[in-house]
């Protein structure tokens, strides 16, 4: 009979849900981390001029390397093997804050994007798509962001 994770005592990098230890699962996150990074540039190298591609290839692999190792290893780890991790955290204080930051957020944004295409419709202004998404894109995340903070003040 084996030992479920949860009655192991905890690890500072956690334990993988395939099994094995920290050390196994830091090295198929990083594995894994790089054949996503390497993706990355590939893809990064082929949008641009032929001359550099090589260079691009590099920096872009490079430079997504500890994002995609971070991602790999938060979809393998087991949650239940890290210290101090929440053992539920849909249930948690700052779940509902998440959740009335988000909803209150959506709102906001369905009205703003409502009335603006409302006014660029009527004035027939005409702006740059890519600058509009852009700042469509700030908006919202500051609104969650103040939205998150007035909720955790709030206590809701």
């Amino acid at each position: 009979m084996t030992r479920s994770s949860s009655s192991r005592t905890p690890a500072r990098f956690g334990r993988a849900r395939f099994g094995g230890g920290s050390a196994a699962l830091i090295l198929v996150a990083v594995l894994i981390g790089a054949a996503l990074a390497a993706g990355l540039g590939v893809g990064f190298a082929l949008l641009g001029e032929p001359g550099a591609a090589g260079l691009r290839f590099t920096v872009m692999a490079l430079v997504t390397l500890p994002v995609t190792s971070a991602l790999a290893w938060a979809v393998l780890v087991d949650r239940s093997s890290l210290p101090d991790a929440v053992e539920r955290p849909e249930d948690s204080v700052e779940s509902a804050w998440y959740d009335s930051a988000a909803r209150s957020a959506f709102l906001d944004v369905f009205v703003t994007v409502g009335l603006a295409a409302a006014v660029f419709s009527i004035t027939r202004v005409q702006v740059d798509t890519g600058m509009l998404l852009l700042g469509l894109s700030v908006l919202i995340a500051l609104d969650f962001a103040v939205r998150y903070l007035l909720a955790k003040r709030a206590g809701a």
